[in-house]
């Protein structure tokens, strides 16, 4: 018979080890903030992570919540508190211009803190398990402390994958966001750490209450009403308002006169969405009413509506309309480009290249039809579903092409571009400016487009085909190959210098 003394030493024992471990991960987490890890891949990493952060977090407390309960029933309360919920950390942002990269010592640092920690979890875990299997309690929130401890310990093997490609390739620096999206990002994820402590600690209180009344069942229910409805509707709410105050910025005086080139941008983005709503109505009316986040996460989506509530009321509508058709803009111009790009492919048929084959490359070139090729898209991702490299493709749509032939690639470099690379060209460039162009070569990724080079891949080789994507502001829409395997120097058949202007 387990006595309430002991389950009160027990209860000391497990609020140290919650005031220990609630902040284990605040390291890795500002290893991320410090440009370790950027693009698809920093993200998920950065949501398992936050789950996982969210997980041990909530079974300490399940377990504090079970162990009081026995305690109490000698009659005499706990002198001490439950333990403090840690702020859950924003989500992290994607890159701008779709960025992607890292910095090989940051990563290391990160591999060797998820090592540290975990191994911490897994540790931890197995002691809180024993402590609260000699109470007669359920074992699981240790167990899933330690099954967390673990997941973060088996990611450092794709972490010594990625250090070690980028080790292979020249550092490009991340492309620097304006300061006003900055400042809009930082409000916005400040607001949200706020809304997710503040619901954290309220439901908590409520279990608290709860439990000292008999009725746990009411905590339970307190967590379940703020983490399905409460906190995503008011992180709605909020990431909607700092929307509607950053897209009236945008659209005034001083928003044209500090970005400029975005100002272009949002202007010839409105009129393909309108050329879009014409053509597509039905996709067109998906993208306006935010469809995905609807059928995801209705709580959040209902809460982005609050700021059109509220200006609807104070303006009789008249200014929810103006500032609806610039909420839903990104997602209107991309399914436009994305409906071009299949209208090109549609061209492409029409000229009698049938589904399954490469399209041609430079003219003259026979070595460049009839790869075998499988087709991959967001709900297929294919082999680079894990790599950072299905991000530059426009729509994470791509081509696994296998040559059946001599093929014919071309890449520019210089600056800090070597010359043989992963990215490549079946167009032979005609000169730096519609290199860059195409391929959307950020300055200040360090590539000059100086020189080219032309390869001739032999039969059998696998390669991945696209269209390049938005980068920095520049808006692709070339040919491109990723080889993710070593280019051969021998592959090399001829190499150039554009004429300097």
């Amino acid at each position: 018979m387990v006595t309430s003394e002991e389950a009160r030493t027990a209860l000391r024992t497990i609020a140290r080890l919650a005031e220990e471990q609630g902040n284990a991960l605040d390291k890795a987490f500002r290893l991320f903030g410090d440009g370790a890890l950027i693009g698809p891949g920093a993200e998920r990493l950065h949501d398992g992570m936050l789950e996982r952060h969210h997980t041990v977090q909530r079974a300490f407390m399940d377990a504090f919540h079970e162990t009081e309960r026995v305690a109490r029933a000698g009659g005499e309360p706990p002198s001490f508190a439950a333990p403090y919920p840690r702020p859950t950390p924003a989500p992290l942002s994607p890159p701008r211009g779709g960025y992607v990269g890292g910095d090989p010592a940051l990563i290391q640092a990160l591999h060797d803190e998820l090592g540290h920690t975990g191994s911490i979890w897994q540790e931890t875990g197995r002691d809180l398990s024993g402590v609260l299997s000699r109470l007669g309690l359920d074992s699981r929130p240790g167990q899933h402390i330690a099954q967390a401890g673990t997941w973060l310990v088996d990611q450092r093997t794709d972490l010594r994958r990625r250090r070690t490609e980028l080790l292979k390739t020249p550092p490009t620096p991340s492309p620097a966001p304006p300061a006003d999206e900055d400042a809009f990002a930082s409000v916005t994820n400040a607001l949200t750490e706020a809304v997710d402590w503040a619901g954290d600690r309220w439901a908590d209180t409520v279990q608290s209450a709860a439990n000292l009344a008999g009725l746990p069942q009411v905590g339970k229910l307190a967590h379940t009403y703020v983490d399905r409805l409460a906190k995503p509707m008011w992180q709605g709410a909020a990431e909607g308002g700092v929307s509607l105050i950053k897209q009236g910025w945008q659209a005034s005086l001083g928003g044209m006169v500090t970005d400029w080139d975005g100002y272009l941008n949002r202007l010839e983005g409105a009129s393909k969405a309108g050329t879009f709503a014409a053509q597509h109505p039905l996709e067109f009316l998906k993208q306006a009413s935010d469809w995905k986040t609807l059928t995801q996460n209705p709580a959040r989506w209902f809460g982005r509506l609050v700021p059109d509530i509220t200006l609807a009321a104070a303006t009789a509508g008249a200014g929810t309309a103006s500032t609806a058709a610039a909420r839903m803009g990104t997602g209107v111009v991309k399914a436009a480009e994305d409906a071009g790009a299949a209208a090109k492919a549609a061209e492409n048929l029409a000229d009698g290249l049938t589904p399954g084959t490469a399209s041609r490359g430079a003219a003259g070139d026979p070595g460049t039809t009839g790869p075998s090729e499988i087709r991959h898209g967001p709900l297929n991702p294919g082999p680079l579903a894990d790599r950072d490299a299905i991000a530059t493709f426009r729509s994470n749509t791509y081509s696994t092409v296998t040559t059946t032939s001599p093929t014919t690639l071309y890449r520019v470099y210089g600056g800090t571009a070597g010359e043989l690379g992963a990215y490549w060209t079946r167009v032979k460039p005609t000169g730096p400016v519609q290199a860059i162009l195409d391929s959307a070569l950020f300055a200040k990724w360090g590539n000059t487009a100086t020189k080219w080079v032309e390869i001739r891949v032999p039969p059998g080789v696998t390669f991945y085909e696209g269209v390049a994507a938005e980068q920095g502001g520049l808006t692709g829409g070339g040919s491109q190959v990723v080889i993710t395997q070593h280019v051969d120097p021998d592959w090399i058949t001829d190499r150039g210098e554009f004429p300097a202007r």
